[in-house]
């Protein structure tokens, strides 16, 4: 394949309709590689846990979330074995910033 075995298999979003907004335009765009039924979208504070839950060790997470919370999601990715690709900025503050270098 010429972009590789990438597959979107879970989404999360606190807000329903962002989420909404952004599977149609990925699904529209990514056909062959956009594979997240209902099952697999969550919504909530603690929806990440669910998507990552969704994944096996190794696999990819993509955080695109406000930089606040990135440490918390970041930390659950590593208890889960997984690799982790981080939109910027990662960090915004200092404190945030010293917690992200020691994960």
């Amino acid at each position: 394949m010429k972009n590789g075995q990438t597959k979107l298999v879970a989404m999360a979003d606190v807000f329903e309709h962002r989420q909404k907004a952004s599977y149609a335009s990925l699904s529209q765009n990514f056909p062959n590689q956009c594979d997240v039924p209902e099952d697999k979208r969550f919504i909530g504070f603690e929806a990440y846990k669910n998507a990552m839950d969704c994944l096996r060790p190794g696999d990819v997470v993509i955080l695109a979330t406000p930089p606040a919370f990135r440490w918390l999601h970041f930390t659950y990715a590593i208890e889960k074995g997984l690799n982790v690709f981080m939109e910027k900025p990662v960090t915004v503050d200092a404190p945030t910033s010293v917690r992200m270098f020691d994960l």
